[in-house]
């Protein structure tokens, strides 16, 4: 949903939330990012404007949207800019949908992507690695430089594999951005029925969902977007 107005004003939402006390006394208004300050205006009684009238400036309405799309497993993101207009991206996760989808383990867990998103599989060498001293690797690939993501680290599975000899790599392509997953090994190409991850279960950056394998096994659906960001 997008609009054509005058667009969000950052520092009129920082103003309000300093007031508000919803800033951290240790960061600078300038570490925030747009998309976090425009966050701002879904929280509870939050309000630009001076004046409440029948229709608007209670802070009512943003966070109930927001409340009833978490409930779901979604997310709203908001982007704006000055004097061009506004536009909100809502995320809901499919509910028992059918998407292909690549089935691939790393340590004894299993994941799946939507194979969509997958350029191609990657068998690598330790030559083609590039490490930076802050712990960042990424990868050359015929001329290309990608950064790459170990999908065991990043779930902070112990047992994974290391080497990327012994492993394989997935390189994804999201919203004009490229990056490399590394797993264990591959399963295979499989119809799956996409389910919400049970509300009970936090929020986990990465995922969007899970499913029941052929075995009986459940293995959790990767958002390739929240991996990325």
């Amino acid at each position: 949903m997008a609009d054509n107005g005058k667009g969000l004003d950052r520092e009129k939402i920082l103003a309000k939330a300093r007031k508000q006390k919803l800033l951290d006394d240790d960061k600078a208004d300038s570490e925030y990012t747009d998309r976090e300050v425009f966050q701002f205006i879904t929280l509870p009684g939050f309000s630009t404007n001076e004046k409440v009238t029948e229709y608007s400036g209670r802070g009512v309405g943003m966070d109930v949207v927001v409340q009833n799309i978490q409930k779901i497993g979604g997310t709203l993101e908001i982007d704006s800019m000055a004097g061009f207009g506004t536009t909100m991206t809502l995320k809901i996760p499919l509910t028992l949908a059918i998407i292909d989808g690549i089935v691939m383990e790393t340590e004894d867990s299993s994941f799946v992507v939507e194979t969509g998103v997958i350029k191609e599989f990657v068998s690598v060498r330790e030559n083609m690695m590039i490490h930076e001293p802050n712990g960042e690797e990424f990868i050359m690939i015929r001329g290309e430089c990608y950064p790459v993501l170990r999908l065991g680290e990043w779930y902070g599975l112990k047992k994974c594999t290391k080497s990327v000899e012994d492993g394989m790599m997935l390189i994804f392509e999201v919203e004009g951005k490229t990056v490399c997953l590394f797993v264990d090994r591959l399963i295979g190409k499989q119809e799956i029925v996409v389910k919400p991850i049970p509300s009970y279960i936090k929020k986990v950056k990465g995922l969007s969902g899970c499913t029941q394998l052929g075995d009986g096994s459940i293995a959790l659906i990767l958002d390739p977007v929240g991996l990325i960001e």
